[in-house]
């Protein structure tokens, strides 16, 4: 089903779904997730080849010549996601954003600019689990640690999201699954077992759906065991609209929508408005909360192809 047909049937439901939420505690709605677990003891060969096919058709060897990414993101939250995770959304912040990747540092920082203000991510990947996001909103550091834990598992994400062929390549396990259809597509399935899993979570198990014919992502499907009200959750995560900028196959449009608990529930539209590599970024750039001049400047504007 395309993203305008499962729009139209969540908007005709959305009447009864509200009332359900009204009565229902959703942690008890949140049990069946449908991501397999392992049935094989060790990663095979055929997955590993699986993996490396589609990190070719991406673009590999310029991906690995990448040091710093910078990219700007814009989108929407829909209003029934928004209020069964209003932490995890936190839409007054989460509408547009830049963000600055040092790949072989493993350090993320992400501005976010919405009704709220500015909400600014470092997330560290050489500090210790459970320690590695820190958050300041509008300047002043932010204490909560449920808001910290979404973060981070935030951050990590959209790594995940922007390029899920290199981001599993750290997976403790590959296996294949049976292949299904994509939105029209043939697509080979791909498990991954991510260990330490998508922020504060010790495991996360992650599906590639990939294109039988030009070996790209289509949708990647994961759980989300890093924040306390998902655990439980899985979503799917869409991909179109793909563009090729310094040799790498990037996606351009990503709609995320619920697996479970609310199988189909359309969560965020989102697009890369915005990428530009190897500026010569470095962990300075990212000191007292906030990005220096060099970080500040947009990320070059990319022509987003129409459907």
């Amino acid at each position: 089903m395309r993203y305008e047909q499962k729009l139209r049937t969540w908007r005709n439901s959305w009447p009864i779904w509200s009332a359900l939420l009204l009565t229902a505690n959703l942690a008890l709605l949140s049990g069946c997730g449908s991501i397999p677990k392992p049935q094989q003891p060790a990663t095979s060969a055929d997955a590993r080849a699986r993996l490396d096919q589609t990190q070719l058709a991406h673009g590999k060897a310029a991906f690995a010549a990448i040091r710093d990414l910078s990219v700007r993101y814009d989108g929407n939250w829909f209003d029934l996601v928004t209020r069964i995770q209003p932490v995890l959304t936190d839409k007054t912040f989460r509408k547009t954003s830049e963000e600055r990747m040092l790949l072989g540092e493993n350090l993320v920082a992400q501005l976010y600019m919405g009704e709220g203000g500015k909400k600014f991510v470092l997330r560290d990947g050489l500090r210790p689990l459970g320690e590695r996001a820190s958050v300041w909103v509008n300047q002043r550091p932010e204490i909560n640690r449920d808001k910290i834990a979404a973060a981070h598992l935030v951050v990590e994400a959209y790594q995940l999201f922007l390029y899920p062929a290199f981001y599993v390549e750290r997976a403790a396990h590959l296996e294949r699954l049976s292949d299904a259809e994509i939105n029209g597509r043939d697509c080979e399935r791909l498990l991954a077992i991510m260990r330490p899993g998508i922020g504060n979570s010790t495991e996360d198990r992650v599906v590639l759906y990939i294109d039988k014919q030009d070996k790209l992502i289509r949708r990647v499907r994961l759980t989300l065991e890093g924040l306390e009200s998902t655990q439980g959750a899985v979503v799917d995560v869409d991909y179109d609209r793909f563009v090729q900028i310094a040799g790498v196959t990037w996606p351009t449009h990503f709609y995320e929508s619920l697996v479970a608990p609310l199988p189909g529930l359309p969560a965020h539209d989102f697009s890369l408005r915005g990428l530009d590599i190897n500026r010569g970024l470095t962990r300075s750039d990212f000191a007292n909360a906030q990005f220096s001049e060099r970080a500040a400047k947009p990320a070059a504007l990319i022509v987003v192809p129409s459907r």
